[in-house]
């Protein structure tokens, strides 16, 4: 159980979940702001794009402390194919 606390107020989780609540906020804005200019299809097509390619340089610089490289940001979004198909 202590190994289990320690994880999730851990600082790498913590600046995760951070980064995942900005990402939220920006969808919604993203889509708010895309539904002005396209229809809805295509508004939220390109909000879903636009918040994953923020959460993708967020969590590279900020939480992974990777290089950010084309090549890890096309395996980024391969992993969220599922939850935009659902």
């Amino acid at each position: 159980m202590k190994k289990l606390l320690r994880g999730l107020l851990s600082k790498n989780f913590l600046v995760y979940i951070l980064i995942g609540t900005f990402n939220t906020l920006s969808t919604a804005v993203y889509s708010t702001l895309c539904d002005l200019i396209f229809n809805e299809h295509i508004a939220t097509y390109v909000a879903f794009l636009m918040s994953l390619s923020v959460g993708y340089l967020l969590n590279a610089k900020f939480n992974f402390h990777h290089r950010i490289a084309f090549s890890s940001y096309l395996r980024f979004m391969a992993a969220y194919i599922p939850h935009f198909i659902i």
